[in-house]
């Protein structure tokens, strides 16, 4: 943000405003990564003396570090950087009129987040965590 004044503030995290509320200038938006790229590659051959072809593909995503649930400064809101590989295997016709393929995703077991949530009942019982 490169202005946010009069924000909420999150939990355990003391107003900078007389107001009650916290300035986020400076900060970045939940879910809302520095950096994010995928990268793909596919090849393809046709199979010789027929109208088919066989097709192999990798794909590759990552995401930077990252605040899932902004209006908290607890850790658990934070998802460490991650990587994506994935693969895919096919064989259709030249055409392209049909194609049938095997796929396995995140092939790199990768374990991430992709949302948080402050658990109002779990924060009475562990004396006021999310």
């Amino acid at each position: 943000y490169t202005d946010y004044p009069n924000a909420q503030c999150g939990v355990g995290e003391a107003p900078t405003s007389p107001d009650g509320t916290c300035d986020r200038k400076g900060e970045t938006p939940a879910m809302a990564p520095k950096w994010k790229y995928s990268l793909g590659a596919e090849w393809a051959q046709p199979l010789a003396g027929t109208n088919l072809e066989w097709s192999v593909r990798a794909d590759y995503a990552w995401v930077d570090d990252q605040n899932l649930i902004r209006v908290t400064v607890d850790p658990p809101g934070d998802q460490s950087a991650y990587g994506l590989l994935n693969f895919r295997a096919g064989l259709g016709a030249q055409d392209g009129s049909w194609d049938v393929s095997a796929f396995a995703d995140n092939v790199n077991n990768e374990a991430y987040y992709i949302q948080v949530a402050g658990q109002p009942v779990a924060a009475l019982m562990s004396g006021g965590g999310t």
